[in-house]
């Protein structure tokens, strides 16, 4: 048996369509309880995975960053590589569910497969050298390092030229462990290797 949702259910839906799915004004009426509720527990486990991520910033405060131009190949390759992908991927991609005789579907499926593909280099593909393991470690040490001989150095200083190099170090592992906080709760083995690629039946079930 299906019971509808209760009313503060209906505002969650609501503003879940808004936030997360992009569906046509003339199908949301149509949109079966089972579904809309659907679509509500996905939007409060995102806002829960969002929540835990936030947890991990502990330091505030904006800074600025100055650094020498002298980086390996492997260093500038993977800088290169890494900020012409993140620099194009989508801000805001929204699922467009539509309703067609009776059936529900992802209207957009095919961009979507694009987009997450564009972002599986950067988040699942651990040898990439543009996974942001690997680029969060290349920065760091060379926030950590102390002598030029080693390969660049970079110091960041704020706006009265205080060095807070020791606080932006800080501020990336949080960043990582933030980003990671998010990843490690999403099943993309099951989406990357089980749905978008190579069909591999370890990962249904």
């Amino acid at each position: 048996m299906v019971h509808a949702p209760l009313a503060a259910d209906r505002v969650a839906v609501s503003q879940t369509l808004e936030s997360v799915f992009m569906i046509p004004q003339e199908h949301r009426s149509k949109i079966p309880d089972r579904i809309q509720k659907r679509l509500a527990d996905l939007q409060s486990e995102i806002d829960e995975i969002v929540a835990t991520a936030r947890c991990k910033f502990l330091i505030s405060g904006s800074s600025k960053t100055g650094a020498g131009d002298l980086m390996s190949e492997y260093e500038r390759a993977q800088s290169v590589a890494f900020v012409t992908r993140y620099d194009n991927l989508p801000e805001d991609m929204k699922t467009h569910l539509v309703e067609h005789e009776g059936r529900w579907m992802i209207s957009n499926l095919w961009v979507l497969r694009h987009v997450l593909n564009d972002f599986r280099p950067l988040i699942h593909n651990q040898h990439d050298a543009v996974h942001y393991n690997h680029v969060h470690r290349t920065w760091f040490k060379m926030l950590q390092r102390a002598d030029y001989k080693d390969g660049i150095m970079i110091r960041v200083r704020d706006e009265n030229e205080r060095d807070i190099t020791t606080v932006y170090s800080q501020s990336l592992v949080e960043n990582k462990q933030a980003i990671s906080a998010v990843v490690n709760r999403l099943d993309f083995g099951y989406l990357y290797n089980g749905v978008l690629q190579h069909s591999d039946p370890l990962h249904f079930g």
